[in-house]
Order: C-alpha cells, then sequence, then structure tokens
C-alpha cells in the first residue's frame, strides 16, 4: 500500500526546501523557465511581503520572491482552487514589478518580471496543455507588445506520470508527489538532482 508523504506542493514545505537547497533552487528555477543553469550566476531570495504604498492600498504576501541575476522571479504555489487566481496573479506581477523602480529612476529601469505560478486544479479547462505562458501582444499581428512582462501557469493534474526527463518536468513531479510511489518513481530516473531531493 502506498505511502502518503509531505508533499512540496504545500507552501511552507515549498520554501523550506527551497530555501535551505539552494542548489536545488538553482536547478529548479532553470528547469522550469527552460534556461540553461549556467546562465543563472546569482539567486537572491527576497522577502516575501510587498508593503502597499499608501495605507488603504493592500498588502502583497508571495510565497517565494527571489532575484535572479537581474529578473525578478515570484513563485506562487496554490492548492486550492481560487476563483480570483487570475486577477491575484496580475496584482501579485504587478506589485513585484514597481517594486524595484526607486524615486529618481528612469521606466527603462524597470526589471523583467517573471511570476511562475504551480497549481494543484486545472485553471485553464479548455487547455490541455499543462504549461501556459502570458505575454502582452498586439491583437491584431501576435508581435510582442511588452517583453519584461511574463506570467507562467503551470497545472500539475494535466502531467502525466510519464515523465521526458525534461528538467521542468521532473521538478513539477516532484512537486506534485504525495504518495512513496511518486518519489520511487523520480528516483528511478538515475537524475542525481532528483536523487537528492
Amino acid at each position: 500500500m502506498a505511502k502518503d508523504v509531505i508533499s512540496a506542493k504545500i507552501d511552507i514545505v515549498f520554501k523550506k526546501f527551497f530555501t535551505e537547497n539552494r542548489d536545488m533552487l538553482h536547478d529548479f528555477i532553470a528547469g522550469i523557465l527552460e534556461i540553461p543553469p549556467e546562465s543563472i550566476t546569482e539567486i537572491t531570495v527576497k522577502n516575501t511581503e510587498i508593503n502597499p504604498e499608501t495605507l488603504n492600498s493592500k498588502m502583497s504576501r508571495l510565497d517565494f520572491n527571489m532575484k535572479v541575476n537581474d529578473d525578478l522571479v515570484n513563485v506562487e504555489i496554490q492548492v486550492n482552487n481560487d476563483p480570483n487566481f487570475r486577477d491575484r496573479s496580475m496584482f501579485y506581477w504587478s506589485k513585484l514589478f514597481v517594486s524595484a523602480l526607486g524615486s529618481g529612476e528612469e521606466y527603462v529601469d524597470l526589471k523583467n518580471t517573471i511570476t511562475i505560478n504551480i497549481l494543484d486544479y486545472n485553471i485553464f479547462s479548455d487547455r490541455e496543455a499543462y504549461h501556459a505562458e502570458i505575454v502582452p501582444k498586439f491583437r491584431d499581428t501576435n508581435d510582442i507588445f511588452y517583453d519584461k512582462f511574463h506570467i507562467h501557469f503551470f497545472e500539475l493534474r494535466k502531467i502525466g506520470r510519464e515523465m521526458k526527463n525534461s528538467r521542468r518536468e521532473l521538478w513539477l513531479n516532484f512537486i506534485k508527489a504525495d504518495k512513496e510511489e511518486d518519489f520511487d518513481m523520480l528516483n528511478n530516473t538515475n537524475d542525481p538532482v532528483m536523487e537528492k531531493a
């Protein structure tokens, strides 16, 4: 009989695991964004709270707030179906985007801002793919309007158990795992990073 295990999709477990294992965090970010690991020279984990600018403004508490090289990256884990999650994701992205621009700085200094949403439910019922990247485009030409805006959605329930050994799918299956047999399957990939995780 399969035993239940502590899953990394619980946000406090996710944060503790990656805060205490920076090599794993490095590999996770490279894998999930599909960028070469050697292109990441620095990851700084920042305060997860973004204070409001006025007394009447809403405070934001991000799950995992980082600076990766010169990019701002927020990772959100959402287990329960939240009908307002699209709005929340846009709000968190926008707060993170404007938070790095200080008084007197030029708008050109705004940072590339990436939000990674990992959901344990399906937010896009009309899409089969487990990954969706949202970017602003011109409606008539499909050309990118602005290249500092990236919001990713990863729907864990759409990922099959068969892994293609891509870094992205390995990490998403690690986060999705909630049974001992799931971890055994990851261990059987003979991937040294997954074995350590």
